[in-house]
This record gives structure tokens, C-alpha cells and sequence, in this order.
């Protein structure tokens, strides 16, 4: 289990595609081996998400991260309706 912080979202349109970019900042903390069964289970969900960055930082507990991990999906115009 890998608790989150804090969560920003944000919706990108660009006119040329037919697609909708949501990006996804999220910071979470938790020990090593959390983090990589979260990003894992991130990287083969069923859903099409992208880790566009992951960001790692010592917190000052005994094994545990600080992680700010951006990613993005992607949706076809009608399916945000």
C-alpha cells in the first residue's frame, strides 16, 4: 500500500488530434519495495497510462521515499463526456 499526498490534475486539448491528455501529478511515500508494486501495477494496468517522470527523495524515516510521479492517459474527445 502506498499512501498519496497530494493529487493535481490537469486537461490538455490540443486542436490538431482528436485526443484529450490528462496529466496526473501525484506524491506518495512509502517504502522501496511499495513503490516499485505501485509503479509496476501502474505500468501493466489495462489502462493506457504513460510515467512521464518519477521523482525520488529520502524521507527521514529508516527506508522510506518521498515520490512525485507525473503521468498522463489519454481520451478520445467523446469519451470525457
Amino acid at each position: 500500500r502506498v499512501p498519496a499526498g497530494q493529487l493535481h490534475f490537469d486537461l490538455v486539448t490540443d486542436r490538431e488530434s482528436t485526443l484529450t491528455r490528462l496529466k496526473i501529478e501525484m506524491e506518495l511515500s512509502g517504502r522501496y519495495a511499495d513503490m516499485r508494486t505501485f509503479i509496476h501495477n501502474l505500468e501493466t494496468s489495462k489502462d493506457f497510462v504513460v510515467i512521464d517522470n518519477v521523482e525520488i527523495g529520502e524521507l527521514g524515516e529508516a527506508g522510506a521515499l518521498n515520490v512525485t510521479l507525473r503521468a498522463s492517459t489519454y481520451f478520445r474527445g467523446a469519451d470525457l463526456q
